[in-house]
């Protein structure tokens, strides 16, 4: 019987749990245990649900809303797990995204995908840009040899900022890169990774040059009886949902809430692990947790595996707030909000209108905003009590919808380090991580700090890492088994 260690129940650990009891059901000899320091498994997937009376339910997402629907992985997982009939897309015809410049929301270009665009007319028409940075856009695809040549002659790692700047100039990079960015890493262009952040941008400068006639390419091959697919995708019932669908089908005592690890050792080919209930051995490890804590779990083990996991990350406040009474609101997703912005509120980063992105999050006549704020003054939001920040966020609102009521519910989630870094020389040092942590037989890395933050990304890692793990033979004696 393999035995095998999980720490960590945010989704990759559940994930791996998940797939070790699927091979467990299909006839393996594996045994597993789920360490989570909290009382709720889960991580960042938190989902609040409140009732109006009189008008109906809320579904209230206080961590990520949904996944990118292009990548498979968590859509097949949710068909997996039975709940097909949950999966719900986003509301596309409102996917528009606004920009919070200088006190006015404007539209940024429909058709982006990122910040590359499919139709010329709407970089035309865009009041986001001077013409001159509107020429920049539009003479990108008259460069792609220019630009292919460039991409061959890169080495090394480049920032976002100089990767999207070759492509759309200066102006364009800091209209959108920017906020956009800012909005999903709560980080710096200028230090992000371009390979480890947007590599599928990168890929398309090595075979297509121009970025623009790329991402064409791409959509002309698509069958044109196939239909697009939402950019987003969700659950009904929230993605808490899926958490507790993969929980329910662990076996009994397979999962230990309330249990951190104090510590970790590797005992000839096998692992020891030890809460204050004692310790036990295992063949395989999978440490499912942020950097910061997987740097303090490996550091009695490999000093130099530890200090590869001193990456940077960002903390996030998020603030749900609802509302009975719906006002007129810009037909879009939300708001993105450009840099610098006003000292008098320096971490707001975007707003999501819920009730226009998954409108069956929210009643009828009910409104469901998510306030965001991050990025590097995220400390003097996070030192207030919750009211003071549910009230910043209100206020901040009211300076653009002066018709906004006063909400009937604010919910105030904090995400501490939440966010990971993917700065320059990202990618060398995740391989740095990989090649040290080869060398500690039966130890597997997952969660967000290594190759994208997305939850399809992390699912796919967690379980192809579940599997190595439950493939490796140590040798714990037979006897302590």
């Amino acid at each position: 019987m393999k035995r095998i260690a999980i720490i960590g129940g945010g989704i990759s650990g559940v994930t791996a749990a998940h797939e070790l009891a699927c091979l467990q059901g299909a006839g393996e000899s594996i045994q597993f245990v789920l360490y989570e320091s909290s009382p709720r498994l889960g991580g960042a997937v938190s989902t609040r649900y409140a009732n109006f009376p009189g008008i109906g339910p809320l579904v209230i997402e206080l961590g990520p809303d949904g996944w990118v629907s292009e990548k498979p992985w968590l859509h097949e997982l949710a068909i997996e797990l039975g709940l097909s009939a949950e999966i719900v897309p986003s509301n596309d015809a409102e996917r528009r995204t606004l920009l919070l410049r200088d006190g006015k929301l404007e539209p940024i270009p429909d058709g982006m995908r990122m910040m590359v665009p499919l139709d010329d007319d709407a970089i035309r028409t865009t009041s986001l840009l001077s013409e001159t940075a509107r020429h920049d856009y539009l003479d990108e695809p008259s460069r792609a040899d220019e630009l292919r040549k460039l991409s061959s002659e890169t080495t090394g790692d480049i920032s976002v900022a100089d990767f999207l700047r070759r492509h759309f100039g200066e102006e364009a990079t800091r209209t959108f890169a920017g906020p956009l960015l800012a909005g999903i890493f709560g980080g710096d262009i200028e230090k992000l990774s371009a390979p480890s952040v947007m590599p599928f941008f990168v890929a398309l400068e090595r075979d297509h040059g121009s970025l623009i006639v790329g991402l064409r390419a791409q959509r002309a091959a698509r069958k044109s009886s196939d239909p697009a697919p939402s950019i987003f995708t969700t659950l009904r019932t929230g993605l808490a949902s899926m958490i507790d669908a993969m929980a329910a089908k662990l076996p009994a005592n397979s999962v230990r809430t309330e249990q951190p690890v104090l510590a970790i050792a590797n005992n000839h080919a096998c692992w020891s692990v030890t809460t204050a209930a004692g310790t036990e051995l295992f063949d395989s490890l999978l440490i499912a947790t942020p950097a910061h804590v997987t740097h303090s779990l490996l550091t009695p083990v490999d000093q130099t595996l530890a200090q590869l996991h001193s990456l940077p990350a960002s903390s996030t406040v998020l603030v749900a707030l609802a509302y009975c009474e719906r006002i007129p609101l810009p037909e879009a997703f939300g708001f993105l909000v450009q840099q610098p912005q006003p000292e008098a509120h320096p971490a707001l980063l975007a707003c999501t209108f819920c009730h226009n992105k998954y409108p069956h999050t929210t009643p009828a006549a009910a409104m469901l905003l998510r306030v965001f704020f991050g990025g590097p003054n995220v400390s003097s939001v996070e030192s207030l009590d919750d009211n003071a920040i549910a009230e910043l966020a209100q206020n901040q609102l009211l300076q653009l919808f002066p018709d906004m009521s006063a909400p009937e519910l604010a919910i105030v989630q904090r995400w501490p380090n939440s966010l990971p870094q993917y700065e320059l020389g990202h990618e060398d040092k995740v391989q740095q991580i990989e090649q040290r942590a080869s060398m500690l037989p039966g130890l597997h890395l997952i969660g967000n700090a290594y190759r994208g933050v997305g939850l399809p990304d992390m699912v796919h890692r967690a379980r192809t890492r579940a599997r190595a793990a439950a493939q490796f033979n140590s040798s714990i004696p037979t006897q302590t088994r």
